[in-house]
């Protein structure tokens, strides 16, 4: 991807095979793929971009049907 900027992906997703599944699909449209499982990760890469630790997502592919916090 040389000369190309990065589009960064955030999947935040309960799931493992669900979160695979994703990645997989990102991957092969070459985007890079920054996965969290829980809303509490997703929180704390977030509050690292916010800070300037990390880039930001261009993406993020939230799963709203968590079963013990809700995606909203």
């Amino acid at each position: 991807m040389a000369n190309q900027k990065m589009f960064r992906v955030l999947i935040v997703e309960d799931v493992p095979a669900d979160i695979q599944k994703a990645t997989d699909i990102f991957h092969k449209l070459s985007l890079e793929v920054q996965s969290q499982v829980t809303i509490a990760a997703a929180r704390n890469l977030l509050e690292d971009v916010s800070s300037g630790e990390h880039p930001a997502p261009h993406l993020i592919v939230l799963d709203l049907g968590f079963p013990f916090e809700s995606g909203f």
